[in-house]
């Protein structure tokens, strides 16, 4: 549903939850004008995850498919 294969980078940002995914919002660094990169998601996207890998294994796959 979410996952794939490659490994994915992280980049900084300054919003929170979903604006996170604002481009506008993610962290550079003025001086090579390079994005920040962080080692692991925060705490919450990675609770998330692990609701969603919990739904993914007990919802049955049409469910999942309205999902």
């Amino acid at each position: 549903m979410l996952y794939w294969e490659q490994a994915a980078q992280l980049v900084a940002a300054e919003g929170i939850g979903i604006s996170q995914h604002n481009a506008l919002l993610w962290q550079v660094d003025p001086e090579n004008r390079e994005f920040i990169y962080v080692d692991q998601p925060t705490e919450m996207s990675q609770r998330m995850e692990g609701t969603f890998q919990e739904w993914i294994e007990t919802f049955p796959n049409q469910e999942l498919k309205q999902v």
